[in-house]
Parts: C-alpha cells; structure tokens; sequence
C-alpha cells in the first residue's frame, strides 16, 4: 500500500482470513493482539473483515506497480547506506 492511498482500515492492524478446504470449517479471523492471539468465527464478526479486505484490495498497486514502488524504495535505499 502506498501512502498516497492515504488512511484506510489497515492501519489499525493486520489480520488474517483463514478458509479450510472443501469448506470443513467456517472462515476464521486471526488477529495477532497484546495480549495473545483473537480468532473471530462467526460469519457475524467476519463479514466485516471481509469487506475490509475488500476495500484494501481496490487500494492496493497492481503487481507491476508494487514491483515497481518496491524498486525504486530498494535503489533509494542503496543510495542512502
């Protein structure tokens, strides 16, 4: 994500959607919290996540552009060292 893309919901932290094959297990959140690990499964408390998921992915670079901002941060970060 580039800081252009401005505030969005990712900065409040990461998080993980977890989907089991052949569906055997509802989807899971995993967040990573101070005080140990938080599993979020009910479709409920999912759902939010998904669709903040889905909101960082229309913010997102492609992939050219991602290779490409990662590039030009590698070569600015040579220049720097």
């Amino acid at each position: 994500m580039q800081f252009s893309a401005g505030v969005h919901a990712a900065m409040l932290g990461g998080f993980l959607i977890l989907s089991f094959p052949q569906n055997s297990e509802p989807q899971t959140v995993y967040q990573d919290g101070t005080n140990g690990a938080i599993y979020h499964e009910k479709p409920h408390e999912v759902e939010p996540y998904r669709k903040q998921f889905q909101d960082l992915e229309q913010l997102a670079l492609d992939q050219k552009r991602s290779h490409d901002l990662l590039a030009a941060a590698e070569r600015e970060f040579r220049n720097v060292v």
